[in-house]
């Protein structure tokens, strides 16, 4: 496995807006002049509901995330022209944190969309996922940094609760 990161925004931590990351399964047995090509995908910047340029409190466990209200606004910086950006949003049960159904996905070339939800019953959240493409290929994903109860976690699931 190879894992390439490269911390293009020096005014942040790594793996935050800005920068970039890439991993590749590969084996080059056999081979006596191998070459690997990594696309390399940008960290999107989310600036609404919440700004992925910090780490954001709670989201671990159901009891701490945050719940937002409705109809939800998601908006994010662009990677450029001529990009689709394509999100998911999916319901997860707190009990097992399983998905439970995929209830939204769709792309779209804008970089906000406005999505009315169900409020969650208590033993739900939502999961967004957010990630870009040009000409059929990746080029860039959203990545959260969260603290809860003092544990840390990155993941690429913005977590929240609606009203």
């Amino acid at each position: 496995m190879l894992t390439v990161e490269i911390n293009a925004n020096t005014m942040n931590s790594r793996l935050y807006p800005g920068d970039f990351r890439a991993a590749r399964l590969f084996d080059f047995m056999g081979m006596d002049n191998a070459e690997l090509i990594v696309d390399m995908e940008k960290i999107i910047h989310l600036t609404s509901p919440q700004d992925n340029d910090a780490v954001m409190e709670g989201g671990q466990n159901c009891l701490d995330m945050r719940t937002l209200p409705n109809p939800l606004l998601f908006q994010w910086e662009s990677l450029g022209a001529q990009v689709i950006y394509k999100y998911k949003i999916i319901p997860y049960n707190c009990n097992n944190y399983y998905p439970m159904e995929e209830m939204v996905s769709e792309p779209t070339k804008a970089t906000n969309v406005t999505l009315p939800l169900k409020p969650n019953k208590p033993n739900e959240y939502y999961g967004f996922y957010l990630y870009a493409y040009k000409n059929d290929r990746p080029i860039g994903s959203l990545m959260i940094h969260r603290i809860s109860n003092g544990t840390y976690g990155e993941s690429n699931e913005y977590r929240f609760r609606v009203k």
